[in-house]
């Protein structure tokens, strides 16, 4: 299905009839404005492209016009005048992402094992500041899984009228953004073996949310939206970034080439948690455990993939532990200073996870890697087991990755980059970051390069044939 964009139809085509500009130009300054939020902005930084890595300038004229349609349609807001407090000479008019009347919504599917179990959500600013009530939660009914996609877009539909009668003040959504631990094409969950839909199926949630909701819905994979937020609230100064997060259940990554998210052709790109890699591992522990350890299958069906060792739920396993940030906890040597059984499971996964990485660099080349690891994963000391999972993954990814690709990926530092990231941490974020992906799916639609901008260029090229 294409997805329902007739609201930005309207609000682009006002904006282009108003400001005589392209809906280029209305995309490239309201993508800067964006960037530089929350701080406001003048229109001459604007068309000097001060925010972005790569500078890249507008014309000065044009800046002036797309902002005069911005702020008519509601997106901007022009403040008073005031001194530039960076440059002398005339005073300046900054800008800003208006706060009253548009917003964004974002929801994230939460599963466990195989099937949905919960929603996550949020209505926000245009400039990301949360509305509504933090970490609100719906859960699922039992019969709710990703087969029926219908019965999971009711819940969503349920839970975004929820969001919205919470709210003192609704502004108009200007998008909702839909974020799932799954492979995502066009609207669609793909092989989303993560989520109980088997790999040669494809289930269309995005057909089901749109003729319940009126506002334009985004369906993307969560690794993907995550890194949809590192293009507008950079932290690194890269253009090209290998973004990989160790979830709960599985290894997800994104890649950032040249400034914008890469997906592939059909949504799949960056999937390191299936490829397949050998590990030195000590002799499997999960005695009396029905829960998979290293022996077991990738929930794919295949053995061997990286999601069978570098994951906390497989880790928990062979630790003999229950609640995995016990982990943190037991030592990395035994009494005659040998590495004990914990360290040689952490050893595993880290390399597991290293090979992967190492993969990711010899194709890509990114210019920085950066880790995204559960806290328990993030410890670099040697004094618990827990340290062993960096220090294996580091040498890995030196030992397997080609030529200088290992320094560049460590952006002139000793070490990849880590940011922690905890499930309890994970779930509020998320729907943040999916919000923004709405936003970011508004300007993509104007620059026509989302999905629905492609296929009327294919229906326009098969009917010229």
């Amino acid at each position: 299905m294409v997805p329902n964009h007739g609201l930005y139809e309207r609000v682009l085509s006002a904006m282009e009839d108003e400001s005589g500009v392209s809906r280029s130009v209305l995309a490239s300054v309201l993508a800067r404005v964006m960037i530089s939020a929350p701080a406001d902005i003048a229109r001459a930084d604007i068309a000097r492209g001060s925010m972005l890595s790569r500078r890249v300038p507008l014309n000065a004229s044009a800046v002036s016009r797309a902002v005069g349609a911005l702020v008519t349609q509601g997106l901007l807001t022009e403040d008073s005048t005031r001194p530039d407090e960076d440059r002398a000479g005339r005073p300046i008019k900054p800008l800003r992402l208006n706060n009253d009347q548009w917003g964004l919504m974002g929801i994230n599917v939460i599963h466990h094992r195989d099937k949905p179990i919960r929603l996550t959500g949020v209505v926000t600013r245009l400039c990301g500041d949360v509305l509504t009530k933090p970490d609100q939660e719906w859960g699922l009914p039992d019969e709710v899984d990703f087969d029926s996609a219908a019965a999971l877009a009711d819940q969503i539909k349920q839970f975004h009228d929820d969001l919205l009668d919470g709210l003192a003040e609704r502004p108009q959504l200007l998008g909702i953004g839909v974020e799932v631990s799954s492979h995502v094409h066009e609207g669609h969950i793909i092989g989303a073996t993560h989520g109980g839909v088997s790999s040669d199926e494809k289930n269309d949630l995005l057909t089901p949310l749109q003729q319940s909701l009126e506002t334009p819905v985004t369906i993307d994979n969560d690794v993907n939206v995550l890194a949809v937020y590192e293009t507008y609230r950079r932290k690194y100064e890269e253009q090209d970034i290998a973004l990989v997060a160790v979830l709960q259940d599985g290894v997800g990554a994104s890649l950032i080439v040249d400034g914008h998210v890469y997906r592939g052709g059909g949504g799949l790109a960056a999937e390191p948690g299936h490829l397949t890699v050998t590990v030195e591992r000590p002799t499997s522990r999960k005695a009396n455990d029905d829960r998979p350890g290293f022996d077991e299958p990738c929930l794919c069906g295949e053995g061997q993939h990286v999601d069978c060792y570098a994951v906390p739920t497989r880790l928990a396993v062979e630790l003999a532990v229950q609640d995995f940030s016990d982990a943190a906890h037991l030592p990395a040597r035994d009494d005659s200073g040998q590495w004990t059984d914990a360290a040689a499971v952490f050893g595993a996964g880290g390399q597991a996870l290293g090979q992967a990485v190492a993969s990711i660099i010899n194709i890509v080349n990114p210019s920085r890697v950066v880790l995204r690891l559960p806290s328990v994963l993030a410890n670099r000391g040697n004094e618990s087991a827990s340290g062993q999972y960096l220090s294996e993954l580091e040498k890995a990814v030196t030992k397997h990755s080609f030529s200088r690709g290992a320094a560049d990926a460590r952006a002139g530092e000793d070490h990849l980059t880590i940011e922690e990231l905890d499930p309890d941490v994970a779930n509020p974020e998320g729907p943040r970051c999916a919000a923004m992906r709405a936003f970011d799916e508004f300007i993509m639609h104007a620059r026509g390069r989302d999905h629905c901008t492609r296929r009327r260029s294919h229906r326009r090229v098969i009917s010229a044939a």
